[in-house]
């Protein structure tokens, strides 16, 4: 009898393992150039559940793939996204400053995405900005969603609660995910792009919460499994790092090492 007695609490201490939703970062971020076709095709040879992705809009209101505000970082270009057409976006180079097998990749956008993968795993679209940066921007996502029949393998994420209300505004079947860096527990407050009053509680339109990994403790995703909610951790890196958040019971991972996950499945 007591010969199993280990191995069930082995299992009773890590009851959540199975069920971890595996995110790989900006598509595969250490795989390729990140927020590339590149980068969702190199995600998408590992054992993850998602891909991560950031988008923008072009002056001339075309959904794009990229993290900054600005092209010069990921590009050979410059300046902010939402003062240039795509057009010239298009003509830029989005691979070489990862690597010389990357040259001439080109910055994506959301439509290429949505078609590339095509629920293959499921996508995470990121808005860096709503409607006071990029007007209109919700509502193109939402077109875009609904015209590819992605409601089942899509959800958007943001730090920015109100670009997340438009979404379900418009549209209350797509699954949303509220980005924080911490939930200041017994305090009235919570951090995302700042400090806000209240409770994420009260966002009851979200489907669960994306919060920064070095602020998570038990206690905070028991109490957001009790509000019904999924609680996601970003941006995991190091084994050490990311077995400690399996052992919090968080429902899932995000990591810029997807290969992490063929190691332990």
């Amino acid at each position: 009898m007591f010969k199993y007695l280990l191995p069930v609490l082995m299992l009773l201490q890590f009851p959540l393992q199975a069920q971890i939703t595996r995110v790989a970062h900006r598509g595969g971020r250490t795989l390729a150039p990140e927020n590339t076709l590149a980068a969702l095709r190199a995600g998408m040879e590992y054992p993850i559940d998602f891909c991560e992705i950031d988008v923008h809009q072009t002056r001339d209101t075309v959904v794009v793939l990229h993290h900054d505000e600005t092209l010069d970082r990921c590009t050979n270009g410059s300046g902010r996204i939402d003062h240039t057409d795509f057009e010239e976006i298009r003509k830029l180079d989005a691979g070489s400053w990862f690597g010389e097998k990357y040259a001439g990749e080109k910055v994506p956008t959301l439509e290429e995405a949505l078609d590339l993968v095509n629920g293959k795993c499921g996508l995470w679209i990121e808005i860096k900005g709503g409607a006071a940066d990029y007007p209109g921007l919700e509502a193109r996502i939402v077109r875009l969603i609904r015209k590819k029949k992605a409601h089942a393998w899509v959800q958007v994420i943001s730090f920015d609660t109100q670009a997340l209300k438009r979404i379900h505004a418009l549209d209350p079947e797509i699954k949303l995910q509220k980005l924080l860096v911490s939930n200041l527990g017994a305090f009235p407050f919570f951090l995302d792009k700042g400090l806000r009053g209240g409770s994420p509680r009260r966002l009851d339109f979200v489907d669960g919460y994306g919060i920064y990994y070095k602020t998570v403790h038990k206690s905070l995703v028991r109490r957001m499994h009790k509000w019904g909610k999924t609680c996601n951790v970003w941006t995991v890196n190091g084994q050490e790092n990311i077995a400690r958040m399996r052992e919090l019971g968080v429902d899932g991972i995000t990591t810029d090492e997807p290969g992490w996950f063929r190691e332990q499945r």
